[in-house]
C-alpha cells in the first residue's frame, strides 16, 4: 500500500470520527482536520519524490493544468495582499489541492468502494447528530426554523444530507441490481427525509435538482430505462402540479420570500461580493479577506459579514475575475471527467461511481449557492476536507492503479 493509499484511509477517518464524537465543538474539528491536512501535504510530496512515478497518460495534462492555474492565480492574489488571514487561507487551500492529489491516487481502481464508504459515513453522521440525545435535543424539539438556527452546524447538517441524498440517487439510477436500487432509494429516502426534519428546504431542493440532473444523464449515457421512467413521472408530476393547483406558482415563490430575513442577508453577502469584483477586478481582496474588508460595503452599524453566501462570487470577491475563472475550470474538469466516465463505462460499477460521485459534486456546488461553507471559519475546515475529498474520488473515476 502506497503512501496516497494509506493517507485516503486516514482522512475519511479523520473526518467521520471528528463529526461522530464532536458534532458541536468546531474547534476539534479544525484540529483533526488541520493535521488531516498537513499529512495530505506531506503525502502529496512523497508521492511525487517517490522511486515509482506516474505514469503519464492521454489527457495528463488536460487533469492537471486546471489545478496548476488556480495554485498560481492563487498564490498571486496572496502576494498581492500578503496578511496573516491571507496566509492562513493560502495555506488552507495548497492542503486542499494536495489532499485532491493524494486521494486520487489512493482512491484510483477502489473508487467505488470509497463512495460507498462516504454514504455510509454521512448516514451515520445524520443519524447520530438528529438521533436520540444528540446536540439538537438541547435546542427543544419539536424543532422549529428560529431555534435550530442557533447551531452553527445546522446549513452543514442539511449539506451532508443532499450529498448523500444525491449519492443514493445516482445509485439507485445507474446500477443494475434490483437490491441495490432498492436500497439506495430507501437511504435517498432517509436523507431527504433528514432534511425535512430540520426544515431545511434548500437541502431538499438540492436533492431534487441533483436528481433530475442525474437522471437526465443516466437516462442519455447510460440508457437507464429506470431513469426515463423517474424522469417521464416527474414530468407529468409537474405538468399535474401546475393544472390541479392554481395557486402553484405563488406556493413556489412563497419558498424563496417567506423568510425576510434569510433572503435579506444573503443578497446583501452577494451585493458585497459583487462589490468586491469591480473594485478590485483583477486579483481580488486576497484570500481570506472577505470578512475584514467587507466593512467598507456594509451599512453604517450593521457590522462585517462572514462570507458572501455564495460559493462562485465569494471566491471572485476574494481572487478575482481571474482567480475565479481558474476556481472554475477546476470544476468543470472534475465534472466533465466524470460525465466521460459515466459514458465510457456505461451501467459498470466504474460508471456507476462515477455517476454517483458526480451527483454528490453537483450537490454541494447547488447547495452552495445560497450558502457558503469553506469560509475560512473553525467549522469550514470539515467541508474542505470532504469536498477535497469528493474531488479526488471524482479524478479516480474510471482510473486503473498504475502500481
Amino acid at each position: 500500500m502506497t503512501w496516497s493509499r494509506r493517507l485516503c484511509s486516514i482522512l475519511l477517518l479523520a473526518f467521520w470520527l471528528c463529526l461522530l464524537f464532536f458534532p458541536e465543538h468546531p474547534a476539534a474539528h479544525g484540529v483533526i482536520a488541520s493535521l488531516a491536512l498537513a499529512a495530505a501535504a506531506a503525502a502529496a510530496v512523497a508521492e511525487a519524490v517517490s522511486a515509482r512515478p506516474i505514469r503519464w497518460q492521454r489527457g495528463a495534462a488536460l487533469s492537471v493544468w486546471p489545478y496548476l492555474v488556480y495554485a498560481a492565480m492563487l498564490t498571486i492574489a496572496w502576494i498581492a495582499h500578503f496578511t496573516d488571514a491571507s496566509t492562513q487561507e493560502y495555506v488552507r487551500q495548497l492542503c486542499f489541492l494536495a489532499t485532491v492529489w493524494a486521494v486520487a491516487r489512493g482512491a484510483r481502481g477502489d473508487t467505488a468502494r470509497w463512495v460507498v464508504a462516504v454514504i455510509v459515513g454521512l448516514a451515520l453522521i445524520v443519524v447520530q447528530i438528529l438521533g436520540p440525545h444528540s446536540v439538537l435535543d438541547a435546542l427543544g424539539r419539536p424543532l422549529h426554523y428560529r431555534s435550530i438556527q442557533q447551531w452553527s452546524g445546522y446549513p452543514e447538517i442539511g449539506l451532508l444530507a443532499s450529498i448523500g441524498g444525491s449519492a443514493c440517487l445516482a445509485i439507485a439510477l445507474a446500477d443494475r441490481r434490483w437490491r441495490v436500487r432498492a436500497a439506495s432509494l430507501l437511504l435517498a429516502l432517509g436523507f431527504a427525509a433528514a432534511t425535512i426534519y430540520l426544515l431545511s428546504r434548500f437541502s431538499l431542493i438540492t436533492i431534487v435538482i441533483a436528481g433530475a440532473w442525474m437522471a437526465i444523464v443516466a437516462a442519455l449515457a447510460m440508457r437507464a430505462r429506470f431513469a426515463m421512467i423517474l424522469l417521464a413521472c416527474g414530468v407529468l408530476g409537474a405538468i399535474g402540479l401546475v393544472l390541479l393547483r392554481a395557486d402553484f406558482a405563488d406556493r413556489l415563490r412563497a419558498v424563496f420570500v417567506d423568510r425576510s430575513a434569510a433572503v435579506e442577508i444573503r443578497s446583501e453577502g452577494w451585493r458585497i461580493a459583487e462589490a468586491m469584483m469591480r473594485d478590485h477586478p483583477l486579483v481580488g481582496v486576497g484570500p481570506g479577506r472577505f470578512r475584514e474588508e467587507s466593512v467598507h460595503y456594509v451599512s453604517s452599524g450593521t457590522g462585517d459579514r462572514l462570507h458572501a453566501y455564495n460559493l462562485v462570487l465569494h471566491e471572485g470577491a476574494e481572487l478575482g475575475y481571474l482567480g475565479l475563472a481558474a476556481y472554475l475550470a477546476m470544476w468543470a474538469r472534475v465534472l466533465w471527467h466524470t460525465l466521460r466516465t459515466v459514458r465510457a463505462s456505461e451501467r459498470t460499477m466504474d460508471g456507476v461511481a462515477a455517476l454517483a460521485a458526480h451527483g454528490m459534486l453537483v450537490a454541494f456546488l447547488v447547495r452552495s449557492q445560497s450558502e457558503h461553507f469553506l469560509a475560512n471559519l473553525d467549522a469550514s475546515f470539515r467541508m474542505l476536507l470532504l469536498l477535497a475529498f469528493l474531488f479526488g474520488l471524482a479524478e479516480s473515476a474510471g482510473r486503473r492503479r498504475d502500481y
